[in-house]
Order: structure tokens, then sequence, then C-alpha cells
């Protein structure tokens, strides 16, 4: 028992240790393969490989470079009898690989052979899928394999991926920049730290050129309508203003200015709240992330070539 005890416990430690060094990685799902697969068959292996990537402490992405597929190739199919004589079996080959959507290159992959039984085809290969083991060595090599490529790949991708985001910042596209920033992982060490160092300075950039742009805006609304009803699209504009960007004392002046004019006008008090400075340095790495992630989230879908899932 204490042998066993000592076994979980070093397996746990190099679980946690494993998904440390993958911190950071996004990785997307997909499921491609035979026509013979349906949609409900595709959601049960998508499921399985998203419950791969969280037991190994992998955060599953939305359009992410780095794609997990999970491809079905029937093998045969034959009916097998059984009380009712519509017993089917399928016999599966499933190959599994980790690749780069970017220019389709495969950091790991690994096959495996299924079978199932059941009174129809969908539950037939259903039955099948659920004799798909991932908790094996040969996984564990997979995912090993998988973070020295990516590690690797942005090691030697690193200088254009900071080329392109400086590109994208000097055309004001700080959010597709700080995307581009955020999507390199920790596993990268160098590369990585490189870029959380630039990711300030755009971010730095971005709330300064938000900042101008809005204030400009809302002193074009009040010098139109110097009245309590064009204070509310004022207020809208300047709350979400960072309180660290360079402008940051013009809005205040500003804002006092047309506190003022309120006060004359009928004696309301009025004042704009802003959103909360962020202060701590990994508090505004976090948020420079959440930018990032937000943006990616919000791109166009991209679909996998030759899949039943969609991205």
């Amino acid at each position: 028992m204490k042998k066993l005890i000592f076994i979980l416990f070093l397996f746990a430690i190099s679980t946690e240790i494993f998904s440390q060094d993958l911190e950071g990685i996004e990785i997307t799902t997909a499921v491609g393969g035979s026509q013979e697969i349906s949609d409900a068959n595709a959601n049960v292996l998508n499921s399985k490989l998203e419950n791969f990537l969280t037991q190994n402490g992998i955060v599953k992405g939305i359009n992410s470079q780095f794609v997990l597929i999970g491809n079905l190739d029937l093998i045969q199919s034959q009916n097998a009898g059984g009380a009712s004589g519509n017993l089917l079996m399928y016999e599966l080959s499933v190959t599994t690989k980790l690749l780069n959507n970017a220019d389709q290159n495969v950091f790991a992959q690994n096959s495996q052979i299924v079978k199932g039984m059941g009174d129809n085809r969908i539950k037939a290969i259903n039955s099948a899928l659920s004799k798909i083991n991932y908790n094996t060595e040969g996984f564990k090599t997979f995912l090993s394999q998988a973070k020295i490529k990516i590690a690797d790949y942005y090691t030697k991708n690193c200088g254009r991926i900071l080329n392109e985001a400086s590109m994208l910042e000097k055309t004001n596209q700080f959010d597709f920049a700080l995307y581009k920033l955020t999507s390199i992982p920790p596993v990268a060490t160098k590369c990585y730290q490189t870029a959380m160092s630039k990711a300030q300075l755009v971010f730095q950039k971005r709330i300064n050129y938000d900042c101008k742009s809005k204030l400009s805006q809302a002193k074009i609304i009040w010098s139109t309508n110097q009245n309590v009803e064009s204070t509310a699209q004022i207020e809208e504009l300047l709350a979400g203003i960072d309180p660290q960007s360079s402008c940051y004392k013009e809005v205040t002046v500003f804002t006092d200015n047309v506190s003022k004019r309120i006060k004359e006008l009928d004696g309301r008090e009025w004042n704009v709240y802003y959103k909360k400075e962020v202060g701590l340095e990994e508090d505004r790495i976090q948020a420079i992330k959440e930018i990032g992630k937000a943006y990616g989230a919000g791109q166009p879908k991209q679909i996998i070539q030759n899949t039943k899932i969609k991205l």
C-alpha cells in the first residue's frame, strides 16, 4: 500500500510539473476523417480530446494556432448478427495529431485501433470511440514531443512574431498586436519574456490612443450641445479611460469644466467614474492577456480541412 501511495504521489508531482511546462499554450480541438462518421460521433471524440487537454493542464483555445485533431478512418464494418440479426461491428483507426494550423506542420502523432458494436451505425461507432485511451505512456510522450516542438517553433520564429506585432502597433492595430504577443507561451522562456515586455509598451500606447480619441469625441459632443443631455454620452465615452493613460489629466480638467457648467445650468452634481487602475505588473499582464484572448475569440471561426467539427 505504501508503495502504491508513493507511485501515485510521484505521478501527481510529474503531472503538476508537466502542466506548468504547458502553461499558456492554448490548443483548439477538431475531428476529421471518414464520411461514415456522423456529427454525433464527432462530438463524442471531440469531448474526449477536450478532456485529454484538461487532464494535462492545457487550456482549450478558440481559434488557436495549435490544433489537436482526431482523425477517424474506417478499417472495416460488418453485421455481427446478434439476437435481432442487426448487430453491427465497426473497426476504426484513430489518429491523433497535434499540428500548427498556420503551416500544417505536425508536432506529434499517435494512432490506435478500436472496435465497437451496436444496433446501428452511430451506436457501433460510439462504442468503438469509448475504447480510446489517452491515459497511456504513448500519449505522455505525445505531449512531451509537442511541448518541445512548440517551444522550438516560438524560439525560431520569435523575431518574426515580434516584427509582425510592431507593424500592427504602428498602424494602431493594438489588440491584434497584443493577440500576437500573448499567443507566445511561457514554455518559450526568452521569447515570452521579450514579448511580455513589448506587450506592456503596446498596451500603454493602446490606452494613450484610446484616451486621446475618446477625449476628442467628448469635446466635440460638448461643444455642440452644452447641456445636461449631452453629459450621458460624455460619461459613457470617458468612463472607460485608463487612469494610467497619458492624457488622463487633460480628461479630468475637461470633466471638471463640464461639471461646473452643469452646476450652473441646473445645480446638479455631475461626475465621471473612471475604470479601476491596473496597478501591479502581474495584474496588468493578465489584463493584456485578456485583451489578446478577446481579440482571438472575436475573429471568424477557422475551419480545419476535412473535419466534421468546425472550430
